[in-house]
């Protein structure tokens, strides 16, 4: 029933199969599959927890709990508690040597790394999923966007290209869409968006298309609207509007920060003199990718300014993200 699609049948089955034998790690595992199938997430999960309750090991659960965290679920909690799945199934799978199982696990790491901005990890995950898998498509789409974030543009061309040439795939057409845009490409840029959107039109809905002049006076709006304190922040700043992040910000940190940022808080360099001003800067493209419309984009330049003077006040991403920045 499970494999034919039939998940009302298969939960039936398998819910038939935990009254008979309640300490049936199966039963309970394909419980929580079909439930995961069915959109039951929160029963799923807890399917999923009775199994691990009797076998806290077990390779094939852990890995279908990890896939529910990745796919379904995906907060960054959800994302961190996937890595600790993985990392409790990954000796029983090695020991048994099921490569398709590894190649799943090795996947969701990189998948939940790359959520969770840590690229370099993440290539590593999509490459050792990639010795078991060599031809996994999603393997390959995530090492792709593991080298777009480490902004290894060229590589994550070439991986991509060849991805999207082989079977047509919106992932892939949109990441080249990005790195065509950061060549100042926008006629390939906007094939390749429109191809993403026409491949997946849920997930790559039509985004807002203000003009600079527009959007500069959103961001003058909404900067008059900030609380005070925020104003006087940013006061203490160089403040610049500018399309895409520069290479050279995005590689002084390491990981690198990720292209795909909405804004920055540049500090000025400690050889300098005392009298040289921090910068805010704000990135008028990738702040309308983040938009479906004007009050979204108003939200999201409103909530970056709050974000990057928070960090010129010394806060970190941490405390930023327990403030809802």
């Amino acid at each position: 029933d499970f494999e034919g699609g039939r998940y009302d049948d298969a939960l039936e089955c398998a819910r038939e199969a935990t009254r008979t034998d309640g300490t049936s790690v199966a039963a309970h595992h394909f419980r929580g599959a079909a439930l995961a199938e069915l959109g039951h997430i929160e029963e799923a999960r807890t399917a999923y927890a009775r199994a691990m309750a009797i076998d806290p090991d077990d390779p094939e659960v852990l890995r279908s709990a990890a896939d529910l965290h990745v796919r379904r679920l995906g907060s960054r909690d959800d994302l961190e508690l996937s890595l600790q799945y993985v990392k409790r199934a990954l000796p029983r799978a090695q020991k048994g040597r099921d490569r398709g199982l590894l190649k799943e696990l090795h996947l969701l790491e990189a998948m939940a790394l790359d959520d969770l901005g840590r690229p370099g990890e993440a290539l590593a995950a999509a490459s050792k999923a990639l010795e078991h898998e060599p031809k996994d498509r999603e393997a390959r789409r995530e090492k792709g966007v593991a080298l777009f974030e480490l902004c290894r543009f060229d590589q994550a061309k070439t991986e991509l290209a060849r991805l999207a040439t082989e079977t047509a795939d919106a992932w892939a057409e949109h990441y080249l869409g990005l790195i065509a845009e950061r060549a100042q490409d926008d006629v390939a840029a906007a094939a390749h968006f429109a191809r993403a959107r026409k491949l997946d039109p849920d997930a790559f809905k039509p985004t807002s298309q203000t003009t600079r002049g527009v959007f500069q006076k959103i961001v003058q709006e909404e900067v008059e609207k900030l609380p005070p304190s925020i104003k006087a922040g940013l006061a203490k700043a160089d403040f610049e509007v500018t399309e895409l992040p520069e290479v050279s910000d995005l590689v002084a940190t390491d990981p690198p920060l990720s292209p795909g940022i909405l804004g920055l808080f540049r500090p000025p360099p400690e050889t300098t003199s005392a009298n040289v001003r921090p910068t805010i800067l704000l990135y008028r493209r990738n702040l309308s990718r983040a938009a479906h419309n004007d009050e979204e984009l108003r939200r999201e330049v409103h909530d970056t300014l709050m974000h990057e003077v928070g960090h010129l006040n010394g806060e970190d991403d941490e405390q930023l993200r327990d403030r809802g920045l």
